[in-house]
């Protein structure tokens, strides 16, 4: 072991500090022994309170609150008596009872407005449409100015005339008359079956022996290489018609059938001269004529000069059947559809007038539309702003229209009474198909209920569960641009507010107002001094809902 000695320097200050040690201690003071204390702690019992275990304590109080109820807030309360103290001899205290009150300045909701913007659905009717085929019906010709035949001569019907020598004095004996037929164009028509009208015959005799009795004149037509009598087309003149004198009969031409070349027969007889008369040529060649003309013609179809013919239609639009009755009814956006189609082989006009569909200015619709020959027409309107208007028992939109046809003038054109033209008239919304949509309606309108809700936000510095209110209101101002003036049958409007709570029935607020039409001003009002708010903490709004209903089966505007 190496032994090791201290330095003299710190061997000296050892021996300083023991001295002085022994020069401050109290050497005759009788010792004792050290002592300490330590704190030791063990559980004695371990036992778990749950909060709903202490609800049935007395000085523990409970409330629930949350949308379902599903937090609960513990209060404790305890009182404590202190018995009467005493301060030596100079002050003393009773017992001491101390009762106060805690209060918070009023909470304070602020005001708060929103605004909110209901709309009843659109008033609609399905599209409204129909196809009307216009016949043209009968056809009426122009009449027909009289036009003569070539003269039928003397010498031709009696040809006994021809042999005797010129200047010889000669009675022309009497008996019947060589048939002779003499070629007629009627130029107003090639052919026509004819359901009424007549032909005016008139005979002119120039000769130098009467005619008749009987005389008979036969209009006949040639097919192929026959010539027939055309059925029914025969007049006879049971007097005589003297020299110099004429005479008419009239052919009904109902249910004949004319072409527009025929032949004019004559057959019959004479009474011959009677007396003798010098035979000259002049004699030889007198003759007789015959004027035809035509008055009040009409066909059922025919080849010809075709004046200007009418088709005249009256008649309505059934509207579908609907909950929504309508006496006036103001087009948000729809077309008006008129498609004709034209099979006559004539160009036409047609002029149509709708008094059920009144323009802007409350002025019947009408148009013309030029219809091609043998063509189609697609006329389109855009009636948004347009009004309809009709009678609540008959929901019907009336129409009228006339076709008017050209004139042919000279050309002959070919025309049935069954030549018709086809009409569509259809009104729809914005496409074809598509129901028309108004933006105002008078009438009786079916029957809507608006429903709607929404939030009124609480600003408060405070979070509210449950209050009395002790000053307030709620103003509901509805103005009510849908109905119009002059009208009883108005919406009502239903509001409900479950947060608020009146205090006498335990009810949430409700209200409800039959609505006025603008300019009125409809106020809703209630004093909440009387009511409650019973808040969700999480969610500090008002929610309120409100319905909207219109009455059943009453007329209203809306």
């Amino acid at each position: 072991m190496i032994q090791t000695s201290l330095p003299k320097t710190l061997q000296l200050g050892l021996l300083v500090l023991a001295i002085m040690a022994l020069v401050s201690c109290d050497l005759l003071q009788e010792p004792k022994p050290p002592t300490w204390t330590n704190t030791i702690e063990f559980p004695l019992i371990n036992e778990s309170v749950d909060l709903k275990d202490l609800e049935s304590e007395d000085n523990i109080s409970s409330q629930l609150y949350g949308d379902n109820g599903e937090r609960t807030i513990f209060a404790y309360s305890d009182t404590t008596e202190m018995a009467s103290q005493e301060i030596g001899d100079q002050l003393a205290f009773g017992d001491i009872n101390q009762s106060f009150s805690q209060s918070v300045d009023d909470v304070t909701v602020t005001g708060s407005t929103i605004n909110h913007i209901s709309g009843f659905d659109a008033v609609d009717v399905e599209p409204i449409e129909k196809l009307i085929s216009s016949a043209l019906g009968p056809i009426e010709l122009a009449d027909i100015p009289g036009t003569t035949t070539d003269p039928f001569r003397l010498d031709e019907i009696v040809p006994f005339v021809a042999t005797i020598p010129d200047g010889t004095d000669q009675t022309i004996p009497g008996g019947d008359l060589v048939p002779v037929s003499k070629p007629f164009t009627f130029t107003d028509f090639s052919e026509a079956v004819f359901t009424s009208g007549g032909l005016d015959i008139t005979i002119n005799n120039d000769m130098a022996i009467p005619l008749g009795a009987p005389i008979n004149i036969a209009l006949q037509q040639v097919i192929g290489t026959d010539t027939t009598t055309i059925p029914g087309c025969e007049v006879t003149w049971d007097s005589p018609i003297l020299v110099g004198s004429s005479d008419s009969q009239t052919l009904d031409l109902s249910g004949k059938t004319l072409p527009g070349n025929i032949l004019v027969l004559v057959t019959g007889s004479t009474a011959g001269s009677g007396t003798p008369l010098t035979v000259t040529p002049a004699v030889k060649a007198s003759s007789f004529n015959i004027d035809i003309a035509g008055s009040n013609l009409v066909v059922s179809s025919a080849t010809a000069k075709v004046p200007s013919q009418g088709i005249d239609e009256v008649g309505v639009m059934p509207m579908a059947e609907s909950e929504n009755v309508i006496e006036s009814a103001r087009i948000k956006s729809g077309s008006l559809a008129i498609d004709i189609d034209n099979s006559m082989n004539v160009d036409a006009d047609l002029t149509i007038s709708i008094s059920s569909l009144l323009d802007p200015d409350e002025v019947a619709f009408s148009t013309s539309i030029a219809i091609p020959a043998n063509g189609s027409v697609n006329d389109l309107t855009d009636i948004a702003g347009y009004f309809l208007a009709m009678d609540l028992e008959q929901q019907e939109i009336q129409y009228s229209y006339q076709i008017l046809t050209d004139d042919t003038g000279d050309n002959l054109v070919n025309l049935t009474e069954n030549d018709q033209v086809d009409v569509s008239i259809s009104l729809y919304g914005d496409q074809a198909g598509e129901n028309l949509f108004f933006n105002r309606v008078t009438g009786i309108i079916e029957a809507q209920n608006i429903l709607d809700d929404g939030e009124i936000n609480i600003s408060s510095e405070s979070t509210l569960l449950y209050a009395d209110i002790a000053l307030g209101s709620l103003t509901i101002n509805v103005d009510n641009q849908v109905n119009r003036t002059g009208f009883d049958a108005l919406p009502t409007i239903f509001l409900t507010i479950p947060e608020l709570i009146d205090n006498a029935t335990s009810s949430p607020l409700t209200g409800s107002l039959t609505l006025q039409p603008n300019p009125a001003v409809n106020v809703l009002e209630f004093d909440l001094s009387d009511y409650a708010l019973d808040m969700d903490m999480d969610n500090q709004v008002l929610t309120y809902s409100t319905v909207v209903t219109t009455p059943v089966g009453c007329k209203s505007s809306k």
